[in-house]
């Protein structure tokens, strides 16, 4: 009997490389894996996570606003390295409230962000990442001191990043984020490490900053700092 010799069909795998194809696998990702706590905590705590990154942010602004003033006391901000780093820290101060604003709007549902959206957020949070490394570029030019009053912005502005990841697993991230995983992994930024990383509240992020700038000699350019209130009196800074 005469053998058959069976051919492989011919199928077209573009559709796989479509956005629109992976966009539906993230979507999937995001509504399956989310829910039932893939990293190891529930929507509701997950919301409570992204609802104090939201307030941190803005706190992240004023972080800004003090080493600009530093670096203005040190009389550096007009030399090269001061410029760039004041560019640096405006770009990235600027990049965090279009970081916010997106979060905000998407907040009870991730997985509702627009194809665009998700693309553009990818390319603010690895921008973000980015001006931190343009900024520790500097650091050469710069006396101990200063290095130390402006890694503790960095600090903070990195510790936003890690707070953002933190709450998205590794493999949504890699596939939804690709430009983010990529510059926030060469950081030492983990995805996913939720049950690692405590998000302190606006008053804890401000004052690990105010120590870290005293330490190094600027305290009197701290940020401010909410009282804690009895009742109607102020009663702790």
């Amino acid at each position: 009997m005469e053998a058959i010799m069976w051919l492989p069909m011919e199928v077209d795998f573009g559709f796989l490389r479509s956005w629109l194809f992976w966009r539906k696998i993230l979507c999937s990702l995001l509504i399956i894996l989310l829910p039932v706590g893939v990293i190891g905590c529930s929507v509701a705590q997950i919301q409570a996570d992204i609802q104090k990154i939201i307030t941190l942010i803005p706190s992240f602004s004023g972080i800004v606003t003090s080493i600009l003033a530093i670096l203005a006391a040190a009389g550096v901000k007009s030399t090269a390295a001061g410029t760039a780093i004041a560019t640096a820290f405006s770009d990235a101060s600027t990049i965090g409230s279009d970081i916010l604003a997106t979060i905000k709007t998407y907040q009870s549902n991730i997985a509702a962000m627009p194809a665009t959206t998700l693309s553009q957020l990818d390319a603010w949070i690895a921008a973000f990442q980015s001006e931190l490394t343009t900024i520790q570029a500097q650091f050469p030019q710069l006396s101990t001191t200063l290095v130390a009053a402006i890694n503790a912005a960095i600090i903070a502005g990195e510790s936003l990043l890690a707070y953002l990841a933190a709450v998205l697993p590794a493999p949504v991230a890699q596939f939804a984020l690709p430009r983010s995983f990529q510059a926030l992994n060469a950081a030492g930024i983990r995805f996913g490490a939720q049950a690692a990383v405590v998000i302190p509240d606006q008053r804890t992020y401000a004052k690990a900053y105010n120590a870290r700038i005293k330490a190094a000699g600027y305290g009197k350019y701290d940020v401010h700092v909410n009282w804690i209130h009895a009742g109607p009196f102020p009663v702790w800074p």
